[in-house]
């Protein structure tokens, strides 16, 4: 039983730890401007810079990838 708690324990400190560890929020949402900013300036390959190559947009017309954005 004493086991038991103290992994349960240690997934919860290692949980909480990564958590803080994780990107900063500024840093995304100034991601995030400069890709719509690349995007309405019609710059396709600052876009690319910033948005993943995978990416997969979904409209009421269909689901584009990135070739067709």
């Amino acid at each position: 039983m004493k086991k038991l708690i103290s992994y349960t324990l240690t997934a919860l400190l290692a949980t909480i730890v990564i958590s803080f560890a994780g990107p900063d929020k500024d840093a995304i949402e100034a991601k995030e401007k400069a890709a719509w900013q690349s995007f309405k300036d019609k710059k396709a390959d600052d876009f690319k810079k910033v948005v993943d190559k995978d990416i997969r947009c979904v409209y009421a017309d269909g689901v584009s990838n990135l070739e067709k954005e």
